[in-house]
């Protein structure tokens, strides 16, 4: 009786900068909206709150979007809440717009969402890469917008808590930027983060 072997072969595991889905596209690296026309204040309980989308350099594709979430009225700088919402939500998703809305409100900062590549077009680490942009860039250039970039925490909802905190760890093993807390959205968030974020 002859017993045949199966030998299956096991890919090797592919550095970051080779995280992309073999047969998904790349993020663009052209600007995908026109940061003009992109402009959205809305009115919620708390004040007005206008958006603004900014593109800045770095991260896997080259650059990265966020968009800037700006309580009207309120001095600056302002202290920034970065929000990573889940990584199967869409970074025009409504949704994700008004939790961000409320929070800018609530916390009386500005709240930064990063249109991340999702899922299953960008494997891990792509997503957390191009949050860290976000969080280095406001670190570095934060104050030619009116941001504070010594004062950052990171929000997240139920489905992105697992994203934000491997930001907050991201963080610590390069040595910064020094992130104040992380805070997982709920109706007692409003306290903490403005706690976390006092001058």
């Amino acid at each position: 009786m002859t017993t045949m072997s199966k030998t299956v072969a096991v890919p090797a595991p592919k550095r970051a900068s080779h995280a992309f889905a073999p047969t998904a596209p790349k993020p663009a690296l052209a600007p995908r909206r026109s940061p003009a026309a992109a402009r959205r204040p809305a009115v919620v309980a708390g004040g007005i709150v206008d958006g603004e989308d900014i593109m800045v350099p770095g991260g896997p594709a080259g650059q990265t979007w966020l968009r800037l979430f700006r309580p009207l009225g309120v001095p600056g700088p302002l202290p920034v809440v970065i929000y990573v919402h889940g990584g199967d939500a869409a970074f025009s998703d409504a949704d994700t717009h008004r939790q961000a809305f409320r929070m800018a409100a609530a916390v009386q900062a500005a709240v930064v969402v990063v249109d991340y590549a999702l899922s299953p077009n960008a494997r891990i680490p792509v997503a957390v890469e191009e949050n860290y942009v976000a969080a280095t860039w406001i670190a570095q250039h934060g104050g030619e917008h009116g941001l504070d970039g010594t004062r950052i925490a990171v929000g997240s909802d139920s489905s992105g808590v697992d994203m934000a905190n491997e930001l907050m760890l991201m963080t610590d093993a390069r040595g910064g930027p020094d992130l104040a807390a992380h805070v997982l959205w709920s109706s007692r968030a409003t306290a903490v983060l403005r706690a976390a974020l006092a001058a």
